[in-house]
């Protein structure tokens, strides 16, 4: 299973992509998608998952080390809403 993490950036973005490499200096995400808070019908919030540069030939990219704030693990909703979009389309049941 692909180890999935977020990557809030400098710039205030927040990227979801499977993490390919991570180092000192660089790290490089596959199959990114921005995490983005949107406003639903009835005036509630939902998160999306916006394409990152949908306009790009290539699937993966390195990004400076630099421009990242933090690296963390998404929620398991989250998670399988990205499965569902970019990943292997797999979805793991809650736990009750």
């Amino acid at each position: 299973m692909a180890d999935v993490k977020i990557v809030r950036m400098m710039n205030g973005e927040e990227l979801i992509g499977e993490m390919v490499n991570d180092n000192a200096t660089s790290f490089k995400l596959r199959n990114i998608a921005i995490v983005q808070m949107m406003p639903t019908q009835s005036g509630n919030m939902t998160i999306g998952l916006i394409p990152f540069a949908p306009y790009a030939e290539e699937k993966e990219f390195i990004f400076d080390t630099n421009h990242r704030t933090t690296t963390f693990t998404p929620n398991m909703d989250l998670l399988n809403n990205y499965n569902r979009i970019y990943g292997a389309g797999l979805v793991v049941a809650k736990k009750f």
